[in-house]
């Protein structure tokens, strides 16, 4: 096995079964969680305190980054009580609440999800949360509203165990608007609102892009000239993931682990002809006249 952490995962099996380990913690104490169970919780959203033990940090899964009246009164409600008074909003749109008890893990969790929130996939070697627009459906000048899109996809790909082992943790974009607000250059894999002519017809979709991201060595995202609809997105991503997922060689070391490698020592051409040989059928072609839009700041 390639590393520590494939090591792990292998011997665990189902990384959501965890969740069953918490509650039992509850009751036999938080000596009973051993390493491998504090290293695969973080597949149920849950993060350990690096200075205080018995507690973690819970964070949630908001696709797109919207979030209902009821569910932010719940998050507040759970953050005045239980978390000394506030919560972290993140850059991939998720809440953070600190101090979660071991012992309050469980029906925090139950409790969140009462209201429509996930926190599965929230960390981990897994999709975290897809990231959209914040003005999605609002922003007249959108080339369309990709939120409902983005929602397929993080339903798509929830709780599903057979992604739910993947290299490492892996990011998606998915924005309608004219901004790219949402930073595609740095993503995983991002959908870009482009449009293109069809029969006279304006028809809108998204520009794909693969092998973005920062840390210690940054790549800035490559497009693969191909424009994709948004009822065949889902169906694209779901390929995308599972090349990367079954290519065993970025599991060996865990800094060389993200798609950005794969993209990096593949090409773009070369990933674009593996995805359409795994699609069984052609993409169709960017427009030659996409482009991107000026540097907003």
């Amino acid at each position: 096995m390639a590393n520590k952490s494939e090591e792990i995962k292998a011997r665990y099996g189902n990384p959501f079964d965890v969740l069953k380990v918490v509650e039992r913690a509850a009751a036999q104490g938080y000596e009973s969680l051993s390493e491998d169970d504090l290293f695969m919780c973080k597949w149920v959203g849950l993060y350990t305190h690096r200075h205080e033990k018995d507690y973690f940090m819970l964070r949630t899964k908001q696709p797109n980054g919207f979030v209902s009246p009821e569910q932010l009164d719940t998050v507040a409600d759970i953050t005045e009580k239980q978390n000394k008074g506030y919560a972290d909003i993140t850059t991939r749109q998720d809440f953070q609440l600190h101090w979660i008890h071991y012992t309050e893990a469980v029906a925090i969790i139950q409790r969140l999800q009462s209201v429509g929130i996930s926190t599965l996939g929230a960390c981990g070697d897994i999709m975290r949360n897809v990231v959209g627009c914040p003005v999605a459906g609002v922003d007249q000048e959108e080339l369309l509203d990709a939120s409902p899109v983005a929602r397929r996809v993080s339903d798509f790909f929830l709780g599903k165990r057979e992604y739910a082992n993947l290299p490492r943790k892996y990011k998606i974009s998915l924005s309608g608007c004219k901004t790219q607000c949402v930073h595609p250059e740095i993503q995983c894999v991002s959908f870009v609102g482009a449009s293109r002519r069809v029969n006279g017809q304006t028809d809108v979709g998204f520009d794909l892009r693969v092998g973005g991201g920062l840390s210690t060595q940054a790549f800035l995202s490559q497009r693969l000239n191909a424009f994709v609809t948004p009822d065949d997105v889902v169906e694209v991503l779901r390929h995308i993931t599972e090349i990367w997922r079954d290519t065993p060689e970025y599991r060996e070391k865990r800094h060389h682990a993200r798609i950005k490698y794969l993209i990096h020592d593949w090409g773009a051409a070369k990933f674009r002809q593996v995805l359409e040989e795994r699609l069984g059928r052609a993409l169709d072609d960017a427009p030659a006249d996409f482009q991107d839009p000026p540097e907003t700041y």
